[in-house]
């Protein structure tokens, strides 16, 4: 019988052991989502969510040093199920008059299981945040969406006159508005109504042209 190596033994060990780690920081995770889907921010107590997400209070200390720290964690997590979804359609390679439709639909998915925390996700965080942190996460997509408009600019599709860099950041922007806005604050708009009028903002705003 071939004798593991000490090294390989340590390492499956130290893997091993982190699983229920990560499984307990996404229990934990998944808890405070529910919470703060019923309650205030204010009002939901981390005795609450530990009961909730079923591991010690000092578990919850380990992953997130104050309750602030925990919400900033939701907030990284939804931004990356946007840019995920985004991403997907983003490496089509469609044109923007093709894809942008498809693109704020995928934004606008992958936000919704979030629709109970967005009010108490602080702006900066999102996925079209002024966070260091946040901007670094989103940097490929974002270089992404800019060769795409370029692209179409070499083709004419987009208006020259467009600076790609700074366009990109804008309709982050409105896609985050619309997102709270569906959401949160107008959930009375019929939401397919909503992405039509944004489609036809963002279209008008890049100046792209329809063929």
């Amino acid at each position: 019988m071939q004798e593991k190596n000490p090294d390989q033994t340590s390492l499956v060990d130290k893997s091993t052991s982190r699983l229920p780690r990560s499984d307990k920081r996404d229990r934990i995770l998944a808890a405070a989502r529910e919470i703060l889907a019923q309650r205030r921010y204010e009002d939901a107590a981390v005795s609450e969510i530990v009961k909730r997400a079923n591991v010690a209070q000092g578990t919850f200390y380990r992953y997130f040093p104050s309750k602030t720290a925990l919400v900033s964690a939701l907030a990284e997590e939804l931004q990356r199920d946007i840019t995920q979804a985004v991403e997907q359609i983003a490496t089509e390679n469609q044109p923007l008059e093709k894809s942008l439709e498809a693109l704020i639909r995928a934004a606008l998915a992958a936000a919704t299981p979030y629709r109970d925390i967005l009010g108490i996700l602080d702006t900066e965080t999102l996925l079209f945040g002024s966070s260091s942190s946040a901007e670094q996460r989103r940097e490929p997509y974002l270089q992404q969406l800019i060769l795409l408009i370029k692209r179409d600019q070499a083709c004419g599709r987009i208006s020259s006159n467009i600076d790609p860099a700074i366009a990109i950041r804008l309709v982050g922007s409105i896609l985050d508005r619309m997102a709270r806005d569906c959401l949160l604050y107008h959930p009375e708009i019929a939401v397919e109504h909503y992405l039509a009028e944004t489609v036809g903002f963002v279209r008008r705003a890049l100046g792209i042209v329809m063929e």
